[in-house]
């Protein structure tokens, strides 16, 4: 059985991001393989964050970013609830990660997500069953 994979945000920045041909590769590669066999998961939380450094960072066109948008919408969305929001908090008070990444750790439990593909956590830790991935770690 396929593992369910949870992508933050800079997995979706980077895969269209020519800035860095090596890590566009790499998350490229790992979210083309969750499409193709229908593993892959994000939040609101996570497309809301891609949209702002879409649009404030890397200033690309917003016609070129709804078509990314469009694309990541093909990917299960989780829809940020109060409950995953006080969990949130919970994992926040325990693990002492930001808010915002106790809130994408939140929704990948949510989704019962076995791995957490991001570049900003804490590479091979486990929280209640989910592994946090950093796929650039060489």
């Amino acid at each position: 059985m396929t593992a369910k994979i949870f992508f933050d945000t800079n997995i979706l920045v980077y895969s269209g991001d020519p800035s860095d041909l090596h890590k566009q590769k790499i998350a490229q590669q790992v979210t083309e393989k969750s499409f193709q066999e229908n593993s892959g998961f994000v939040s609101t939380q996570v497309l809301q964050e891609y949209c702002s450094i879409e649009i404030k960072k890397l200033r690309r066109d917003p016609l070129i970013i709804k078509r990314s948008l469009s694309a990541w919408q093909r990917l299960e969305v989780i829809n940020i609830t109060p409950m995953i929001i006080d969990d949130a908090l919970e994992i926040h008070l325990i693990y002492q990660f930001s808010f915002w990444d106790s809130l994408v750790i939140s929704s990948a439990l949510a989704a019962r997500c076995g791995i957490l593909m991001t570049e900003d956590m804490h590479h091979g830790q486990t929280i209640q069953g989910l592994t946090i991935v950093n796929p650039f770690k060489e």
